[in-house]
């Protein structure tokens, strides 16, 4: 019984990890993306 709920735990830290890095990634690439278009806004204003 305790093992399997270390077993629970280590999946629930573990996932918890990864979720945290997927929205870090996802805030980078949105992050990008608009930073291009308002390098392009600038550009058409240019």
């Amino acid at each position: 019984m305790e093992q399997i709920d270390f077993l629970g735990v280590n999946v629930l830290i573990g996932g918890g990890i990864l979720l945290v890095i997927a929205l870090y990634l996802v805030f980078l690439i949105r992050k990008r993306r608009t930073g291009r278009f308002l390098h392009d806004k600038s550009d058409q204003k240019q």
